[in-house]
């Protein structure tokens, strides 16, 4: 470059410039993705709380899909295996061959205190629904619409409830997607 003309100073900006863009692509090529974690629960794994139907049938199982025979309110545990993640999404996959009523799905956290009241209510955390329709096909419904997405395993324990107010509506699971970061 000659000195006090600002020649060849274009070709070192355009240095310094190809520099910095390598180095912040260095960057990005060393920052770890955020991964989305599948938590998978099979229907067959839910069991049923009262109260019941007057009936008092249970809901059966054929090929893996719990084929309710009466109104039925079933539970499953949810061990996150990661504290302080947060949950991204809830789905509920079913078969929906009766058009006029609705599968719910929520994921609740019971919150406990050592010392406190043990009757506390839970917090629902998601609720997704199953779509209006006859379908005779697998179907999935995710919700995204997650309220207190961090996971805290350390002050309460997680449970999902599938609430399936009738026969028609059969249950094969829910996936819950949880990750660092939801973005």
């Amino acid at each position: 470059m000659l000195a006090g003309t600002g020649r060849g100073s274009g070709l070192t900006n355009i240095h310094r410039a190809l520099a910095m863009l390598l180095l912040f692509a260095g960057v990005l090529a060393l920052t770890p993705v955020a991964r989305a974690e599948i938590i998978s629960i099979s229907a067959t794994a839910f069991i049923q709380q009262c109260p019941c139907a007057a009936s008092g049938n249970l809901p059966e199982v054929n090929s893996g899909v719990l084929v309710p025979t009466d109104q039925s309110n079933l539970f499953a545990a949810v061990d996150f295996p990661v504290n302080g993640q947060n949950i991204c999404s809830l789905s509920l996959v079913y078969q929906d061959v009766n058009e006029n009523d609705t599968m719910t799905a929520r994921i609740y956290r019971k919150a406990f205190t050592a010392g406190g009241n043990p009757f506390n209510n839970p917090a629902v955390i998601a609720t997704v629904r199953s779509a209006s329709g006859v379908n005779s096909r697998v179907r999935k419904a995710t919700t995204t619409a997650i309220g207190s997405p961090a996971i805290d395993d350390l002050t309460g324990f997680y449970f999902v409830e599938v609430s399936v107010p009738t026969i028609n509506l059969n249950f094969l699971g829910v996936q819950i997607d949880y990750r660092p970061s939801c973005l």
